[in-house]
């Protein structure tokens, strides 16, 4: 059987993982699911841009995840739970080529712990690291936006130390 698109699947295991990047150079995790009656494997990706990296660490978490990315690069490395069964749902990811093709293909878009009931709840020293990373990240945001909003010294001055009114 081949995989659909907006369907769950239960008892899907990690077949295999590592790190890439996209041709524009952005950086992300990959996992390669297996199912039982399903024809080869589907893959879901988990971002590590600022704004995306603390639901890829979440996720990654649920899948057993080490909490090492060097494991990760590593698909040999026990960095994730090869052992244990999810339950994953599809979607449909279309896309245009740079030619202006229109291509698709039936991705990961969920991985859920079968295991869990209701709202997934981390250990504490596990929520208080991901705590430090968002606020780390939300530092390194907040920064960046203010570098990009700072007026020039001689245009500051101009505007009588406030913002320009354009």
């Amino acid at each position: 059987m081949s995989w659909q698109a907006n369907q769950k699947y239960s008892g899907s295991s990690i077949e295999e993982y590592g790190l890439s990047q996209t041709t524009t150079g952005t950086p992300y995790v990959w996992v390669s699911f297996i199912t039982a009656g399903c024809d080869g494997s589907i893959s879901w990706r988990g971002w590590l841009t600022s704004k995306a990296k603390l639901t890829t660490y979440k996720n990654l978490m649920k899948m057993g995840w080490n909490e090492s990315l060097d494991d990760l690069a590593n698909d040999g490395s026990s960095a994730l739970n090869k052992e244990k069964e999810f339950e994953i749902e599809t979607s449909l990811e279309e896309w245009t080529t740079k030619d202006g093709l229109a291509k698709s293909k039936i991705v990961v878009k969920w991985v859920n712990d079968p295991t869990a009931k209701g709202t997934s709840h981390l250990p504490t020293e596990k929520l208080h690291l991901l705590k430090v990373a968002l606020m780390a990240d939300l530092a390194a945001v907040k920064l960046e936006e203010k570098n990009k909003t700072r007026l020039p010294p001689i245009l500051k001055e101009a505007s009588g130390g406030g913002e320009i009114p354009f």
